[in-house]
């Protein structure tokens, strides 16, 4: 988490214990995306993140967890 803030990067991961970490850092950085998808195939991935990153943007610069699911984009911010 370190390096991804210092290097003004996001952390992607199936992995739920980032996004906790952070929320309960207090912390407003490195945003968490949390991929809770089925399908994990580099395609279907890589179609997920480039229907949504382009909307996310700000959120992700302010500093949020964004979970993403099969249908569905949640955002909560760290400010």
């Amino acid at each position: 988490m370190q390096t991804a803030r210092r290097m003004g990067a996001s952390i992607l991961t199936h992995d739920l214990d980032y996004g906790k970490i952070l929320y309960f850092s207090g912390m407003t950085s490195p945003s968490v995306i949390i991929l809770r998808l089925r399908d994990v195939s580099v395609e279907h991935v890589g179609a997920v993140l480039r229907h949504i990153l382009p909307r996310l943007e700000n959120d992700l610069r302010a500093g949020a967890i964004v979970t993403v699911e099969e249908g569905s984009v949640r955002v909560r911010s760290l400010k």
